[in-house]
């Protein structure tokens, strides 16, 4: 079963009846922390987003048919609505027929940065205050973790953003021998006799509880906690290597994330006081973890034509100079766009890359996984839908060549290029 696309029915992380693939799966929470183990995601493949299929031996009898499958119930959008939220045959079909049902989960992110609680961390100077205070009172975890950026950052673990072993630990067990995460999580009856014990740190000298150590091994990982106001400091500023003044801004911008973001580095507004860059620009390194989104946001405006936008596939610019100057050419660099879009010609052969308009490609089909034909109508019915398809290459059937959907389908999966500025039209 590992690795194909199906979840192993039989799987328990830790041999943890709470921990099967099905009860991660339906836990976004568990689904967020667990999914980062690699024993996990390999065989819970679907439950944590790495791949999304119907499972083809699942079928039921009906009045008006027998042995129907998930494909039967793809077939007609009516079934879907129907079908979906019932339970056939002693499943819930949405679990079996999770592509056709929308029901695919999204995949989750792995924490970017070093997986382990700062030891040096202090609230508010006071050092009583440590990752461990906050981990020990859920009520105080939730809110800390909740509302202060600063905390998420210095105690990934605690605030459940990720979840690994203390692989340097080690201490001495009952027989006189080095034991680790690894030599506990070999047996049901170690996890029992050991997680809940105080033991010395070999490494260290201190004494520690070994589920705070071995997290995993112990299956006692932190829950995500959601975050409720992830603003990025518009304060804040750093020197980077140039030494010249970036802000949170100047992150998102220039797509720096993996560079700075898990760095600490010195605050100019606060007098040099050392700061992790993800604490202070939260938004920018895509730290904000399970923020919901804004249902009230207004969705930005799309130009839009009576008439099908496309660029012409014979314009060139320089048609005795260069051939290979074409609207596909200019879409490659927006600078490009940028200098050669002001001039009518070009706005009038190449409307949708100079972004005088977007739409659709109503023509354009392409074989889904169950071999029917569906176009861009078929992926705008649902976020989940778009969210498997628009990244891919897949064959043209109209033409037989292998094409980015999201060149088709440019308005439903929102890849649309931004109008160039009319204040430069000639």
């Amino acid at each position: 079963m590992k690795g194909v696309c199906l979840d192993n029915v039989d799987y328990m992380f830790n041999l943890s009846p709470d921990l099967t693939c099905k009860k991660i799966g339906k836990d976004e929470a568990k689904r967020k922390i667990y999914c980062q183990i690699e024993e996990v995601s390999s065989y819970c493949r679907q439950a944590c987003g790495l791949c999304c299929k119907d499972d083809e031996s699942y079928t039921f009898d009906l009045e008006e048919k027998e042995n129907a499958d998930c494909y039967w119930i793809f077939k007609d959008n009516d079934r879907v609505e129907d079908y979906c939220d019932e339970r056939l045959n002693g499943e819930k079909v949405k679990y079996k027929c999770t592509d056709t049902c929308d029901n695919c989960k999204v995949p989750v992110p792995l924490y970017p940065c070093t997986c382990e609680d700062d030891r040096k961390f202090r609230w508010a100077g006071n050092d009583k205050y440590t990752c461990n205070w906050v981990r020990n009172d859920e009520d105080r975890r939730q809110l800390m973790c909740s509302t202060n950026p600063e905390v998420r950052s210095s105690c990934p673990l605690a605030c459940g953003e990720c979840c690994v072993d203390n692989e340097k630990f080690k201490f001495t067990n009952d027989q006189g021998s080095v034991s680790s995460c690894e030599s506990i999580s070999k047996r049901q009856s170690r996890i029992r006799r050991w997680c809940d014990r105080y033991v010395e740190d070999i490494n260290t000298s201190e004494m520690t509880m070994i589920r705070r150590e071995c997290p995993v091994a112990c299956s006692r990982c932190s829950i995500p906690v959601p975050v409720r106001h992830c603003v990025d400091d518009k304060e804040f500023k750093f020197l980077n290597d140039s030494n010249e003044e970036l802000m949170c801004e100047d992150i998102e911008k220039y797509k720096r994330a993996d560079k700075w973001c898990c760095k600490k580095v010195p605050d100019i507004s606060q007098n040099g006081k050392q700061v992790k860059v993800r604490a202070k620009c939260p938004l920018a390194c895509d730290a904000c973890f399970n923020q919901p989104s804004d249902p009230t946001a207004a969705p930005s405006p799309t130009p839009k034509t009576p008439d099908f936008c496309k660029d012409d596939p014979d314009f060139l610019l320089y048609p005795q100079l260069y051939k290979k100057a074409s609207c596909q050419w200019l879409a490659k660099k927006d600078y490009r766009r940028q200098d050669f879009c002001h001039e009518k010609k070009v706005r009038s052969s190449c409307p949708f890359t100079c972004g005088k308009c977007c739409e659709d490609d109503p023509s354009f089909v392409f074989l889904h996984d169950h071999g029917a034909e569906v176009g861009c109508d078929y992926l705008s019915k649902s976020k989940k839908r778009k969210d498997k398809w628009c990244s891919k290459q897949v064959s043209y059937t109209k033409y037989g060549e292998t094409i980015y959907i999201s060149d088709k389908c440019p308005k439903t999966c929102q890849s649309c290029f931004e109008p160039v500025s009319k204040n430069l039209y000639i």
